[in-house]
């Protein structure tokens, strides 16, 4: 099964991880726009709900395309002919898709040419290269450039929490003794041969999760 159908990740785990509101997730979710598409069973039989590794991304690109104060039903429909085309926005056909704006509406290019004539019948449009600066812009979209030489998001690892680059080490738990008064250097030594470097990165990135979420995305 590829990477991005895997993963299972909580509401609450969506939201921190692409920082979008509880209450716009679940609001997307009654819309329409995306709901769980995971099920897991545990030996109880109690059954969970969650979002797989394909769905966070989604989520997290809605939002970077929602704070643009784009139009949500045509972000959305255009992102559903690409998920449809391309799959879910991990794979490398997104980093070449032809989307288009027009206004704060969203046109993805199928391949019978009818969004092109659409927008081009209303007026002038300009091809919007938001898609593949925001891979070049945010590493895959989940991990932004600025901690990706040092943090990851796999879900075959630590069922897909962020981890110090090819280790098994949570971000947040480094993080988390970090605020309880564990120096850097002592998490270095602890957590041997992890570079007190990557440590730094990885405090700073669980830092920038609990940035306060752009107000345009929660009022979609």
């Amino acid at each position: 099964m590829p990477n991005e159908w895997q993963g299972f990740y909580s509401t609450r785990q969506v939201c921190r991880l692409a920082r979008v509101p509880l209450r716009t997730v679940y609001r997307w979710r009654a819309r329409g726009v995306i709901a769980p598409s995971v099920l897991v069973i545990d030996a109880s039989g109690r059954k969970e709900e969650g979002y797989s590794y394909g769905d966070l991304a989604i989520i997290k690109l809605l939002r970077a395309l929602r704070i643009r104060q784009l139009n949500l039903r045509s972000v959305v429909t255009a992102l559903r002919h690409l998920y449809d085309r391309f799959g879910p926005p991990t794979g490398a056909g997104w980093l070449n898709a032809h989307v288009f704006v027009l206004g704060k509406d969203v046109f993805a290019q199928r391949p019978d040419n009818w969004d092109t004539t659409l927008a081009t019948r209303h007026g002038q449009r300009s091809e919007m290269r938001v898609l593949g600066g925001l891979f070049e812009e945010e590493a895959g979209l989940l991990v932004p450039r600025a901690f990706s030489e040092y943090i990851e998001i796999n879900p075959d690892v630590m069922e897909g929490e962020p981890v110090i680059r090819d280790t098994r080490v949570p971000t947040f738990i480094l993080a988390m003794m970090f605020e309880q008064g564990t120096s850097i250097d002592e998490l270095a030594e602890l957590y041997s041969p992890v570079p007190a470097l990557a440590i730094e990165r990885a405090v700073a990135f669980e830092r920038s999760l609990k940035e306060k979420v752009a107000e345009t995305t929660a009022k979609t």
